[in-house]
């Protein structure tokens, strides 16, 4: 009844295995994003304390 109910259950189906995986690629780049920022911001630091 439910899958008479959505006729391209299928369709819906794909769209969202399609943006989970666009979500996990997006987790992925701003995590190696802001790794490097926090990688970068103390060495910043210490160049200036020696100063």
């Amino acid at each position: 009844m439910i899958g008479e109910a959505i006729a391209n259950f299928d369709s819906y189906i794909g769209v969202a295995i399609g943006l989970f995986v666009v979500g996990l690629f997006a987790v992925m780049v701003y995590e190696r994003a802001s790794a490097k920022s926090r990688q970068q911001q103390p060495a910043a630091a210490d160049r200036d304390d020696k100063r």
